[in-house]
């Protein structure tokens, strides 16, 4: 019933039942052992091994040419994973903010060329997924040489802001196929 429900949507083209998978268990500690907790160093290889980034990383493929573009709730880009900073230069090189930080007391949407957000949002932990080099710590993601472009369309709840065709203009320039 659902997925005929789901199939019936406007723009939906294939509905698949989802299914449950149990990783294989590695040998590796999460983190580093023996030491206090906010001196642990984190073990991002064994996520890498269990998805086969790992492979990838070994080839020396790590996103060095590419850029990707993170369509979400803006990023913490002040954090070191990230790069420590935003601009020509860093690796988030460019971002708007379509939303405005005012909208989360009730306020307006208010356009920013900034689209910092604090490091507990959701854009923040995809970036980092998909670009974070925090070797410090031992945290590096999938693409750790990768260049950011971010778009800050969301905020919690979950709730995208295309107002008008104006919007679409700009993503679709960060968006380069």
């Amino acid at each position: 019933m659902q997925k005929k429900c789901l199939e019936s949507l406007y723009g939906v083209t294939q509905v698949w039942a989802s299914q449950t998978y149990t990783l294989a268990s590695s040998t590796e500690p999460l983190f580093d052992q023996g030491k206090t907790a906010a001196h642990r160093k984190f073990n991002s290889s064994i996520f890498h091994e269990q998805t086969g980034v790992n492979k990838l990383h070994y080839q020396g493929i790590t996103g060095g040419d590419s850029v990707v573009a993170v369509l979400d709730t803006g990023i913490d880009y002040l954090h070191p994973g990230l790069g420590g900073g935003f601009g020509p230069g860093h690796r988030v090189r460019f971002g708007y903010d379509f939303v405005g930080d005012g909208y989360l007391n009730g306020g307006q949407l208010v356009e920013s060329p900034d689209p910092y957000t604090d490091c507990h949002y959701h854009g923040t932990h995809v970036a980092g997924i998909i670009g974070g080099n925090h070797e410090e710590v031992g945290f590096v993601g999938v693409a750790p040489d990768v260049t950011l472009e971010v778009c800050f369309l969301v905020h919690l709840p979950s709730k995208l802001y295309f107002t008008s065709p104006r919007h679409l203009s700009p993503i679709a320039s960060i968006v380069r196929l």
